[in-house]
């Protein structure tokens, strides 16, 4: 229980900072005079360091193991989230956020290496909860983010004061974890290409982490252009989505216990696509922030449960299966919403949205691959 409580811990502290970040964007944008497509590129660099570093991330976890390398990156992770609000326009701005990328992408790799290493240690489902705890996190660090924003402490400060708050408890919390047998990494591989069994995961993987990219950006849109919902009121939309997210995660490991990893993702991804039917027809705010409740329900455990999944079929590769994941719900995360943008622009939002059903049935005809994880 003890091993158990520290890894949810360490996936609750981790995204307190993130989440502190992402309340202070507006006004990055506001401060620099960026404007939204020079705001675009700047941001792009999060997720380019997060691939570059995740494309060599399993011959890193191999070199370090998980628990030495959370022990490096949370502290650093600390200390790259200072360096965005530094920045003093576009490119220093794409620079830093690429760095913060890079260093998170690392850390969060090494955490699912090991929830994965407890669960197998203990005989405990608990990645979909610590993925739960991760979304908690997440939601604490934007409402402390939006405190200081009100109070109108600079973003630099803001996330001084996070960070320093946070970096006795991460290092305690990372030099107490359990020092369990080094995971096996790459198999001799530097870059993430995963095993052939691991393949039907990653590809499980894109229509969940698709839909939830598409829903963090274009939720509130939806609301505002399809419904007419005033401007202050869309903001439920993602966070109904993100809520249920979170909800579904923390019954995640009660259900799988239950039901299996394949009946589960099923069962889920039915929610999904009954969300995304509902989206079709709605005509009024209610209904909408239910389909997008079914949404959050439908992709909450789906990558909890593929990370347990990839785990456990290939124990001389975990590391790089493991970081090829990342790379594929990464990669799908962020086309999502740029599928939707371009379908929108030319049939609308709400025909866009119709656009990730196909992807969800595939998800749905894949989750029998989830068999590989321990039931």
């Amino acid at each position: 229980m003890r091993e158990v409580r520290l890894v949810m811990l360490v996936f609750f502290l981790q995204p307190i900072p993130l989440g502190a970040w992402l309340a202070r964007i507006p006004e990055i944008e506001a401060t620099l005079k960026l404007g939204p497509a020079r705001l675009g590129l700047s941001l792009l660099g999060f997720p380019i360091g997060t691939i570059a570093a995740l494309i060599v991330g399993g011959a890193v976890a191999e070199r370090f193991g998980a628990r030495g390398l959370i022990m490096l990156t949370f502290p650093a992770f600390l200390a790259a989230i200072l360096l965005p609000p530094l920045a003093p326009g576009v490119a220093m701005l794409f620079l830093a956020l690429a760095i913060t990328g890079a260093v998170m992408g690392l850390l969060e790799l090494a955490m699912n290496l090991e929830a994965a290493r407890v669960e197998t240690a203990s005989g405990r489902l608990i990645m979909s909860t610590s993925h739960g705890f991760w979304s908690v996190g997440l939601a604490l660090g934007t409402l402390i983010g939006t405190q200081f924003a009100n109070r109108g402490t600079d973003p630099f400060t803001a996330a001084l004061i996070v960070s320093t708050v946070l970096l006795l408890p991460a290092l305690a919390v990372s030099r107490t974890l359990p020092n369990l047998p080094r995971e096996n990494g790459g198999g001799g591989h530097v870059f993430a290409l995963p095993s052939r069994p691991a393949i039907p995961i990653c590809l499980f993987v894109l229509g969940v982490a698709m839909t939830e990219g598409a829903l963090a950006d274009w939720a509130g849109i939806f609301l505002r252009d399809a419904i007419g919902t005033e401007i202050g009121l869309t903001g439920y939309g993602f966070g109904i989505f993100a809520s249920a997210v979170a909800f579904g995660r923390f019954f995640g490991d009660f259900l799988k216990a239950r039901l299996g990893a394949a009946r589960l993702a099923r069962f889920c991804l039915v929610c999904a696509l009954a969300g995304l039917a509902l989206l079709g027809f709605v005509d009024t705010l209610p209904l909408s922030l239910l389909a997008f409740a079914l949404l959050g329900i439908g992709v909450s455990t789906g990558f909890p449960l593929a990370v347990s999944a990839i785990s456990a079929i290939d124990p001389a590769r975990v590391a790089t299966n493991v970081s090829a994941l990342g790379l594929a719900a990464l990669g799908s995360f962020l086309v999502g919403p740029v599928l939707i943008g371009f379908l929108a622009e030319v049939f609308g939002i709400r025909p866009a949205m119709m656009a990730l059903a196909p992807a969800l049935l595939g998800s749905l005809v894949l989750a029998h691959s989830l068999k590989a994880a321990k039931d």
